[in-house]
């Protein structure tokens, strides 16, 4: 029931993409996609249609890749430790979470890709699979041009190894990371330039300025304006609070985990103060839940390995099983506000 804008303009580039007109989007005024976002999913996705000239075929793929998070999610855990609970409560907490829920009921997306795109690749980088991780890395950097920074914290998490060659690695990940980003942002200027009536979204940033070289400009000379917008006003760090309080305090025991969930999170952090986007509010979460989950794992293992009792792990396991628990109540609610939707949706 959300294909009155978004859902139709992704479904109209994927029917574009699969019909030989490239990224365009007639919803949009016909202009090139990439003045909007850096985005090549659309391309991944054309051959559905060939198969199934539908949107369900995207709500579904949607969902079916969504949905597998919470899989990847219990998997690291069961990789990760020999307690049996742990995947469990993980999987638990990551599909009660508010975002999922969010994410779960939100619109047709490129983004709502990267949930399982980084949980994949953990996945298969804690069991060993490189390439399965490179795969979807790459897959991971087709989605917007958010997902940079996403895999800039994971090449931070694994500079923190104690395996020399893991942490070189890491190093080189999060370098190429930024270069991947710059070569995106410059391929939005020229799609920008070409447009008639290109999208500014760096109108979100405007306590740093009003264009990316404004805001790059104001935090390499005036990194203090930077740091105060993470904290400033008080409103971002109730965001804050409210992540971690979702995820039951978890991702506060992440130790050099925090370091995926952290720089992933800066877009949204450093945006003005009361925008969905710097809320994590609707599909707006999709870059950092995979993190925050990711760091909840690692906080549970952590954390339940620390305890030296059972009757105190049992304290742990049940806090978090009621919080997921109470999470079902306290998060059940419609996405979209009464004036988005006609009225005899509600009513039904």
């Amino acid at each position: 029931y959300q294909s009155m804008w978004d859902s139709g303009v992704f479904g109209n580039l994927v029917w574009n993409a699969a019909h030989g007109h490239g990224l365009r989007s007639s919803v949009l005024g016909d202009q090139p996609y990439l003045s909007v976002h850096f985005t090549l999913t659309p391309y991944l996705l054309a051959p559905l249609l060939w198969i199934w000239p539908s949107p369900a075929a995207l709500a579904a793929v949607q969902g079916l890749a969504l949905g597998s998070s919470i899989l990847a999610a219990y998997l690291i855990a069961r990789r990760s430790t020999e307690d049996r609970l742990a995947p469990w409560a993980v999987a638990f907490l990551a599909v009660s979470t508010g975002y999922f829920h969010d994410l779960a009921g939100a619109v047709l997306d490129n983004s709502l890709y990267a949930p399982p795109c980084f949980l994949w690749g953990m996945y298969c980088l804690v069991s060993g699979r490189r390439m399965g991780a490179a795969i979807c890395a790459g897959l991971l950097l087709t989605t917007r041009e958010h997902a940079p920074f996403v895999i800039a914290g994971a090449g931070l998490f694994l500079a923190q190894s104690e395996r020399g060659g893991m942490r070189k690695a890491g190093l080189v990940l999060a370098v190429a990371a930024a270069g991947l980003w710059a070569a995106q942002m410059q391929a939005l200027r020229l799609a920008q330039s070409a447009a008639e009536s290109p999208l500014a979204r760096w109108t979100l940033y405007s306590s740093l300025g009003a264009s990316l070289d404004e805001v790059l400009a104001a935090s390499l000379r005036r990194p203090w304006l930077a740091a105060s917008a993470l904290v400033w006003p008080p409103a971002k760090l109730w965001v804050v609070c409210k992540a971690f309080l979702y995820l039951a305090l978890l991702p506060l025991g992440a130790g050099a985990g925090l370091w995926t969930a952290a720089v992933a999170w800066l877009p949204n952090q450093l945006a003005d103060a009361g925008h969905e986007f710097q809320r994590l509010g609707m599909h707006y979460s999709a870059f950092v839940y995979g993190p925050l989950v990711f760091c909840s794992l690692r906080g549970l293992i952590r954390w339940s390995g620390a305890l030296k009792t059972a009757a105190a792990r049992r304290i742990l396991y049940a806090w978090v099983f009621a919080l997921a628990g109470a999470q079902k109540f306290l998060n059940a609610e419609f996405l979209l506000s009464p004036r988005l939707m006609p009225s005899r949706w509600r009513e039904t």
